[in-house]
């Protein structure tokens, strides 16, 4: 009995995520999070290589602070 193949860009995205060796594969829910904000923060402000206060930006917007 053969196993169905997913369609569609998310099938796609589980597929290739469940190959060993993928970059990213073995991102943390916490990473994942992380780099779909750096992604969309770089598709909305049109800017393929934030700089690194943006990416400061980014990762207060997620809510991080600097412990005191």
């Amino acid at each position: 009995m053969s196993t169905p193949k997913a369609t569609g860009p998310e099938g796609r995205r589980k597929n290739y995520a469940s190959l060993a060796g993928f970059p990213g594969s073995d991102f943390t829910d916490e990473e994942r999070e992380f780099c779909r904000a750096i992604e969309r923060y770089k598709r909305e402000q049109r800017r393929p290589f934030p700089t690194w206060r943006e990416v400061l930006l980014v990762v207060h917007e997620l809510g991080y602070r600097k412990a005191k």
